[in-house]
């Protein structure tokens, strides 16, 4: 259900919806992929992302956004008991780029959220505990050779270190 007058009018005017759906008890070893395009400068446009990972499954989607003009969507996560999905989310935007997203999230028993992750202009802010880094899923994942010439994580405790 849309939050707001954005959210609603996205929901309204999409013209395709993306649908990524994970077998129950799937465990999917590479991450989805999902590119998302602006509508071009000038331009406006609206989308629908719903993903679905079913009972006991476990996978990692990245969301890799970019393009120009102004696009507005929503964003479903609809997950089953015991399921693990971790989402990236990467917001490579032209200056001239315009992102509205409401996300909307179903977890079923115990999905848990071990990772929070949340959306920042061209960074993504990670939190997790401290000795869970290298062994999580987005740690894993953003360690691959595809993600190094382009990302890098720091500690926020190095960070302060660094600043003094």
């Amino acid at each position: 259900m849309p939050a707001d007058r954005v959210a609603a009018q996205a929901f309204s005017s999409f013209n395709h919806a993306t649908l990524v759906d994970v077998d129950e008890g799937a465990v999917v070893e590479e991450p989805i992929e999902i590119v998302v395009t602006g509508p071009g400068e000038g331009a406006t446009a609206y989308g629908h992302l719903q993903v679905r990972v079913g009972e006991l499954a476990e996978a990692v989607v990245v969301i890799d956004q970019r393009g120009s003009g102004t696009y507005a969507d929503n964003v479903e996560f609809v997950i089953g008991d015991s399921a693990r999905l971790t989402v990236v989310s990467i917001a490579d935007w032209a200056d001239d780029a315009v992102n509205v997203s409401t996300h909307h999230a179903a977890l079923g028993k115990d999905a848990g959220d071990d990772e929070k992750i949340k959306r920042g202009k061209g960074v993504i802010y990670w939190q997790i505990s401290r000795t869970g880094t290298l062994d999580s899923t987005i740690g894993k994942t953003m360690g691959k050779k595809r993600y190094k010439s382009s990302t890098t994580t720091r500690n926020l405790r190095t960070i302060d270190k660094v600043l003094r």
